[in-house]
């Protein structure tokens, strides 16, 4: 499920909050140095997330797409399931922005294929779910972002 959000920042600071999170993400999980014009289509890199289903689960974190100013997505694949995670600047105004977050979720069965489908009422559940967490989320890179401006 999709949540929009008006955000008094401007495109520049808002992809650049999102490419320096990536940046530090993988600076802190694989002790690698990366620039932002490193993050396109195709990179990935492993890291460990806590209380996922039962303790920690190890996942592959590859990005899908990174169009500057735009759009950033990427899918955390697991052993049992795939997250996609899209953030996306939907309208540039006079005195901000509309962003948007995205987030998808497909169970891998016992075969190793992908479902989309965890029941109606499971995925009405995380619909819900992800819906408030993108909003809680949008309006949190906004105060951090005008938090530290000219700091």
């Amino acid at each position: 499920m999709k949540a929009i959000e008006k955000l008094n920042v401007t495109a520049d600071e808002f992809f650049k909050e999102i490419t320096d999170s990536i940046i530090g993400d993988i600076k802190k999980t694989t002790n690698k140095s990366i620039h932002a014009s490193q993050i396109k289509p195709g990179l990935n890199y492993k890291k460990v997330l806590p209380n996922r289903f039962k303790g920690n689960s190890e996942v592959t974190v590859r990005v899908l797409s990174c169009i500057p100013l735009k759009e950033y997505s990427s899918v955390f694949e697991s052993d049992v399931d795939r997250t996609y995670v899209t953030y996306r600047i939907e309208n540039i105004l006079e005195d901000g922005i509309e962003a948007s977050y995205e987030e998808s979720y497909e169970t891998k069965k016992g075969n190793g294929t992908i479902s989309s489908q965890n029941g109606l009422f499971g995925q009405k559940y995380l619909d819900k779910q992800s819906f408030k967490k993108g909003k809680k989320l949008l309006k949190k890179i906004e105060d951090y972002i005008i938090q530290h401006r000219d700091k």
